[in-house]
Formats: C-alpha cells, structure tokens, sequence
C-alpha cells in the first residue's frame, strides 16, 4: 500500500492486526472511523495503544456517532460523542 500510494486505514481491524500494521508501514496509519475503547468498550473501538502509535505514525483519527461506538447503553448523546473527541485529543494528541 505505501509503495502504490495507497492509505493504510485501520478503523475495522481488530487489535493485533492494527498494531501490525504500525509496525509494516512506513507511512501514516490512519484510523478514519472508530471511537475509544475505554469509553464505550466495543471491540471495534481502539485501545489506547492504538490510538498512541498512530500518533507516532503522524496518522489522524476521526471518530464516528454510531452508536454502538459511542456508548453501550442508551440514551446516546452528543455530549457522548464529544467525550470521544476530548478523549481521543488526550491519548494521542
């Protein structure tokens, strides 16, 4: 993927598999649409680690406001999300 330009995106790869592909790229890993883990616990969210190693990349996160990513329960607010972002901006910068 870095030799054709391509992005190398791991917003839908589990855990070993998005820190693999820290360790193989020589660019940028971008998570473009997943939440922190530690704030809603689905799996398809990020770790802590993740979202520290892709910082060392230079890769960007973007969050998502699907539900299932921002909280386990209902109701499921803005404000939720937004504790993402903040939380995110704490782990990773």
């Amino acid at each position: 993927m870095n030799a054709v330009g391509m992005a190398v995106d791991v917003s839908h790869c589990g855990d070993r598999t998005t820190l693999d592909a820290f360790e193989a790229s020589k660019k940028p890993v971008l998570i473009t649409h997943s939440n922190c883990r530690a704030l809603s616990g689905h799996p398809r969210c990020k770790t802590d680690e993740a979202m520290r190693r892709m910082a060392q990349t230079g890769g960007v996160m973007g969050i998502t406001g699907v539900r299932m990513f921002v909280k386990a329960s209902e109701p499921t607010t803005v404000e939720d999300v937004l504790d993402h972002f903040d939380y995110a901006a704490r782990v990773a910068g």
